[in-house]
């Protein structure tokens, strides 16, 4: 009776051993509160895209960056359905990754990001491949600079000079079967104005002298090649003792006609 009283004894106290050792393990302090380690927030990683904006035939490439100097990230590339990895880095040392598509022909590109926080001190908010999914549409190029028909002109001829000299363009970004362009040069001497031009198809000049004035009225009749200009450059004597070195001149031949008002010396 003494043994089993006994052993009875031993297994409480073992029992209450085992539970101070739980209580301890579970994190109760000595003040009788628990304490809890909460994770750090992470840091945004903002992810961003951009693309080098290529004309069909060109390489198209494109750069995933996040706010993270650390980690590593990859970027894939969805190739007739399939998935595939087009650029990788670990560590993400600068931050941006760039992928490239060789030789795109017009259409639409699908991408997609992943960035994992990996690394001591690394603490940046992950991004999965569906929190970055990227489109670009490759579509064909146009180099021409020009918008719609353009007519200039300037005025080369230095005051008080009795050699005048004027220079016309004439640009057109849809092209055009057939233009016009007239104007006149004031008092006007002797032989017919040198005139040479650069650009156009078919180019004519004729000059003539409206009755008893002493203007000359110069004509010139061309086509324009789509996106594409004619510059027009005149020399001729004068005998004129004020600023005016031209008349008005016209373009024509487009939707509407074109006008550079008079032109004075410099």
């Amino acid at each position: 009776m003494k043994i089993k009283l006994l052993s009875g004894l031993v297994s409480a106290l073992l029992l209450l051993v085992l539970m101070a050792g739980c209580q301890k393990e579970d994190g109760i302090s000595p003040n009788d509160n628990i304490s809890v380690r909460v994770p750090q927030p992470c840091t945004q990683s903002s992810p961003t895209w951009s693309n080098n904006a290529p004309c069909p035939g060109d390489d198209l490439s494109v750069t995933f960056c996040v706010a993270a100097t650390c980690g590593q990230a990859q970027i894939q590339w969805d190739s007739a359905g399939t998935w595939v990895q087009i650029a990788h880095e670990n560590p993400l040392t600068g931050g941006c990754l760039t992928g490239t598509v060789p030789a795109v022909a017009a259409g639409t590109y699908n991408f997609r990001a992943l960035y994992i926080s990996s690394g001591g001190g690394c603490n940046f908010c992950p991004v999965g491949f569906s929190d970055a999914p990227y489109s670009v549409t490759v579509v064909e190029c146009d180099d021409c600079n020009l918008t719609g028909n353009t007519f200039t002109g300037t005025s080369t001829t230095p005051c008080g000079s009795g050699t005048h000299s004027a220079t016309y363009t004439f640009c057109s970004e849809e092209g055009i079967s057939s233009f016009h362009l007239q104007g006149g040069l004031t008092n006007f001497t002797g032989a017919n104005a040198t005139v040479t031009w650069v650009g156009g198809n078919g180019v004519t000049v004729s000059q003539h002298t409206p009755g008893n004035s002493s203007n000359r009225i110069v004509e010139v009749d061309g086509s324009l090649d789509e996106c594409s200009c004619i510059t027009i450059n005149m020399t001729w004597s004068s005998t004129n003792t004020n600023n005016q070195v031209t008349g008005q001149w016209s373009a024509s031949g487009g939707s509407t006609t074109l006008l550079v008002p008079v032109l004075n010396c410099n």
